[in-house]
């Protein structure tokens, strides 16, 4: 026989079991049930097939063999007339399935029809870190998520969420613009509230002067150190650091060393996977060596 059960998402079934390891599923879990005969080919050829995509989806999936060469009765009340039959099982109820061999496209084409997307799964941990204010955390995998599938209006949401929380308002405005109308619901609405008070906050009333000092006096290392501060302040990171680097082109040693400081002490503040992180680092770096 086959080996096929080293996989730790692999069980053995029967009448005994089968309503147990229904119950021990959390919500999220598939059930791939697979009833098999040892000295089937068409069951000697599916069977690897089977475990090997299970094994790949270990956390979402469990694989339950039934050998209906040694027990028969739970194939009869679940109505299998050929083998091998494949049945998946969500909550106790069947999703989906087949009769006779099937390769390895079609088996993965089942699953993709009801396995969770990956995209679900990182917008599932980023919204776990944002309701613990970690928008850092969140903030790479929405990135990922968007990536996966630009149209999600949920995904778009939660990322602009990020953004506002991370003091990125061009990027979250330039998001939330992109939400059509029929997908503006309470959360939009919140979130574009949110935006427009950090937006007012962003432009207060001493940084507005130190913008016209900056503009009457652009040499003045001092004024443009203390603009760069409050643009930091104001969540205005990509202006800080563009404040800074330009200020350490002309001396490294800006501000009283205070400059270089700032400038890293921005960069290491900037979430996991930030693009503007990449690119002021390989820019100041290059000031160095």
């Amino acid at each position: 026989m086959e080996q096929v059960m080293s996989a730790p998402n692999t069980i053995e079934i029967s009448v005994a079991n089968f309503q147990q390891t229904i119950q021990q599923l959390t919500p999220d879990q598939l059930l791939l049930v697979e009833f098999w005969a040892p000295e089937m080919e068409a069951c000697q050829a599916m069977s690897p097939i089977l475990a090997k995509v299970a094994a790949e989806h270990s956390h979402a999936l469990v694989l339950g063999r039934v050998n209906c060469a040694a027990d028969q009765q739970l194939a009869m009340q679940c109505g299998v007339r050929s083998l091998p039959t494949v049945m998946l099982i969500k909550e106790g109820k069947m999703l989906d399935g087949f009769d006779g061999g099937a390769d390895e496209m079609q088996i993965r084409a089942l699953l993709d029809k009801h396995l969770p997307k990956e995209q679900d799964q990182l917008l599932a941990q980023a919204r776990e870190h944002l309701q613990q204010q970690q928008a850092g955390d969140a903030y790479p995998l929405l990135k990922r998520a968007i990536e996966l599938d630009s149209s999600r209006v949920d995904i778009k949401l939660a990322l602009s969420d990020a953004l506002l929380a991370l003091g990125k308002l061009a990027d979250a405005e330039s998001l939330l613009r992109s939400i059509g109308m029929a997908d503006q619901d309470g959360y939009y609405q919140s979130l574009m509230a949110q935006l427009e008070l950090k937006q007012q906050a962003a432009q207060s009333p001493e940084l507005k002067q130190l913008e016209e000092q900056h503009a009457a006096s652009p040499d003045d290392s001092q004024v443009s150190f203390r603009l760069a501060v409050q643009y930091q302040a104001a969540n205005r990171s990509e202006e800080a650091l563009a404040l800074l680097l330009s200020l350490l082109k002309k001396d490294l040693n800006a501000a009283d060393g205070d400059a270089k400081a700032a400038l890293l002490d921005i960069l290491a503040t900037l979430p996991q996977g930030d693009p503007l992180a990449g690119t002021y680092r390989r820019q100041f770096y290059s000031l160095l060596y």
